[in-house]
């Protein structure tokens, strides 16, 4: 069944560049009234209509009501799981259901390093273990991989996520060798569909 939003499909409500999707909120609600397309870093649209915007400044509004402040990034990951990720590196689920809230936010984790895709959210815990959120199409994770963990980084040149353990890079969901290779792991900023927060 298809969902719209003010007459349109949730889904393309979905691939809104920030200017279309500010312009869409200021066209139909009064939620940004008073606030100007510079003030705004991220608008998201969940499945069930909701409409989620962070500012600049880190205060998060979901249906024109202030709900959290301090956020760094929005990380949406389907119209149904879309979490906000604050400057201290927890992650509160803004929509979904409680066990994958209860999961991955892991009572107010701190979580030493974030790495957000459009698939998946990989975060590492100060005492070196790993939290997985997403959708893992025909891939594979070696649990020992989770566990005892020095870092947590990506390599562009694979499209690869990697953790680092005593020293040597592993592909995290297993989709290069790097045991002969030095590869260039970034562990820290933004690129295009990826987002590295960390200390």
């Amino acid at each position: 069944m298809e969902v719209k939003l003010f007459g349109v499909n949730i889904v393309d409500l979905y691939n809104y560049n920030l200017d279309k999707a500010y312009n869409f909120v200021k066209d139909n609600t009064d939620y940004l009234v008073d606030i100007s397309i510079d003030e705004v870093k991220d608008i998201n649209f969940s499945a069930t209509k909701d409409i989620i915007v962070l500012l600049r400044d880190g205060t998060v509004i979901i249906n024109g009501k202030k709900n959290l402040n301090n956020i760094k990034s929005l990380a949406f990951m389907s119209g149904f799981s879309i979490f906000a990720i604050s400057n201290d590196h927890v992650i509160i689920c803004l929509t979904g259901n409680d066990e994958v809230s209860n999961y991955i936010n892991n009572d107010n984790c701190k979580y030493r390093k974030i790495i957000v895709t459009p698939l998946v959210i990989v975060a590492l815990t100060t005492d070196g273990d790993i939290r997985l959120f997403g959708t893992l199409c025909d891939q594979v994770v070696d649990y020992k991989l989770y566990f005892d963990l020095d870092d947590i980084g990506y390599v562009e040149d694979n499209d690869d996520i990697v953790v680092i353990k005593e020293g040597k890079v592993f592909s995290l969901f297993h989709q290069h060798d790097y045991s002969n290779e030095k590869p260039d792991v970034l562990v820290e900023g933004p690129l295009d569909d990826l987002e590295i927060i960390g200390e």
